[in-house]
């Protein structure tokens, strides 16, 4: 599938996009790169430090998977026996970039100022009962759902819904703890049910969390470094820093001079240190079986 990804997209979506929650039409679920035998193959090849297994009553992590495993790896998620995490795999994967390719430029064309300089989709693969830890990204967000049914929560991009100093402690390496929130925050939360056929984007560090509500789930989680999160992940790195050596810094704004020169002072550290990778890149979210949920163990990504 090259053609139009996105079938629907309104002037009220165009509007909404990046700025608020906003829900839209998409045929992924219609390509045979996400049938079952199609994702199996997908689980066998899929570079091992990029694949993500988590099986029930056990930790989670990166494992060889051998020819003819990915079929009973589904089956374990079917069953709710395992959760699937494949980084990367629409961004690497020939038989998928294509579509990942055709997505991008089909939404720069949908939403005129949106300037992508980079970005990535993951598949995450659940079963039932699974859930997706509480987390906020620093790429912009959207949730294309494949198959399945899940329901999503997104909070505002703000206190106290989004912990900004965690971003900043995230961004210096400080392991990400994803606390669920309290559940009186569930009334100011966008709440969506997503089925096949259906994507969800909301706005740039806008906390959200996911609960699979039956059957074997199937989403992307497209990724895109905008100029947008570019700023404003410059300004939280810097920031960061600032608090290291004993300022505290009052703005974590994505624009104006203030935020240029926190940009400049973010870029210069990492070259400083000679960081050749993104400090903003996140883990892609990981589910947690419905077992892990029950013992009090949250799935880390």
């Amino acid at each position: 599938m090259t053609d139009l990804v996105i079938t629907h997209w309104t002037a009220e979506n165009r509007g909404e996009f990046r700025r608020g929650v906003t829900a839209a039409r998409h045929r992924l679920n219609q390509a045979q790169e996400f049938t079952d035998f199609a994702l199996a193959e997908l689980i066998e090849r899929h570079p091992g430090d990029l694949l993500e297994i988590r099986r029930k009553g056990g930790e989670g992590g990166a494992a060889p998977v051998k020819p003819g495993d990915g079929m009973d790896l589904l089956d374990a998620v079917r069953s709710g026996r395992a959760c699937i995490q494949l980084r990367e795999a629409m961004s690497r994967d020939a038989a998928y970039k294509p579509m990942f390719e055709s997505l991008i430029a089909q939404l720069r064309r949908l939403n005129p100022g949106l300037h992508v300089f980079g970005g990535s989709a993951d598949i995450l693969i659940s079963g039932p009962g699974a859930h997706l830890a509480y987390r906020a990204d620093f790429p912009e967000v959207s949730l294309f759902q494949v198959k399945g049914r899940q329901r999503v929560f997104v909070y505002p991009p703000y206190a106290p819904w989004l912990d900004e100093r965690k971003l900043e402690r995230a961004l210096l390496g400080a392991e990400d703890d994803e606390t669920a929130p309290p559940p009186e925050w569930e009334i100011e939360a966008a709440v969506r049910d997503l089925e096949g056929g259906t994507l969800l984007s909301w706005p740039l560090n806008a906390p959200y969390c996911a609960e699979t509500l039956a059957d074997l789930n199937v989403s992307v989680v497209l990724k895109m470094d905008t100029f947008e999160s570019v700023m404003r992940t410059g300004v939280l790195h810097a920031n960061a820093l600032l608090r290291r050596i004993g300022y505290s810094p009052r703005s974590s704004g994505g624009t104006g001079l203030g935020a240029m020169i926190k940009l400049a002072i973010s870029q210069s550290w990492r070259l400083g240190t000679a960081i050749a990778r993104r400090p903003a890149a996140r883990p892609a979210p990981v589910f947690e079986t419905a077992t892990e949920r029950d013992m009090g163990e949250h799935a880390t990504a």
